[in-house]
């Protein structure tokens, strides 16, 4: 039987593996492409400041929208990690998340953020939904991340429609982003936990 290993939890019960999140701009986040840009600061987030994200595209290429980052260096193989963040629609409405695991095994699943429902969703990730006001959602995401020589990557992006990414994007439709969290070796996400140059 696998053991679920936890990380050490902050007074509010969960814990970040991934710094700045909630600052999509800094170098620890890669946009997928050079057809993406971000808008800082755009809108009011779950916590009522202005300080969400939103993703937007800046041309008119048929081509995926969103930014990547790696797993952490922390990850366990063959034991269930969890990703979460809060997702709000702004022009588009389907946000996506496709996870390559260790051994470079890619799993990719779609949520509706207007109606809080998924999509298709590879049955390898575990999707999970909270509304949180205000058009928010958290959503989080469980898998494996496997066993390999690779780091493992999460992508998050937004699209026109269920189980496909790419579109053929009009300059500046997007989404709102806030509030990326991983936490390592767990089967749950817990409370949302603010990271700047540190993980917790």
């Amino acid at each position: 039987m696998s053991v679920v290993r936890r990380r050490r939890r902050n007074a509010g019960g969960g814990t970040n593996a991934w710094t700045f999140s909630e600052q999509l701009d800094n170098a620890a986040w890669t946009l997928i492409t050079a057809d993406s840009a971000y808008t800082i600061d755009a809108v009011a987030a779950p916590d009522g400041t202005i300080s969400a994200e939103k993703v937007r595209a800046t041309t008119v290429t048929n081509t995926n929208h969103g930014f990547s980052r790696a797993m952490p260096a922390g990850v366990t193989a063959n034991v269930k990690q969890t990703v979460s963040f809060y997702v709000k629609p702004a022009e588009k409405n389907w946000c996506w998340v496709r996870m390559t695991a260790k051994d470079a095994t890619v799993r990719t699943g779609w949520f509706n953020a207007a109606t809080g429902a998924n999509g298709t969703v590879n049955a390898s990730l575990t999707f999970r939904s909270s509304f949180v006001g205000n058009g928010w959602y958290r959503l989080s995401i469980t898998t494996d991340p496997l066993a390999g020589a690779g780091a493992g990557l999460v992508e998050i992006g937004f699209c026109d429609v269920d189980n496909a990414r790419a579109y053929a994007s009009v300059i500046g439709d997007g989404m709102y982003f806030w509030g990326l969290q991983f936490e390592l070796n767990t089967l749950f996400p817990g409370a949302y936990v603010k990271t700047t140059n540190n993980p917790i």
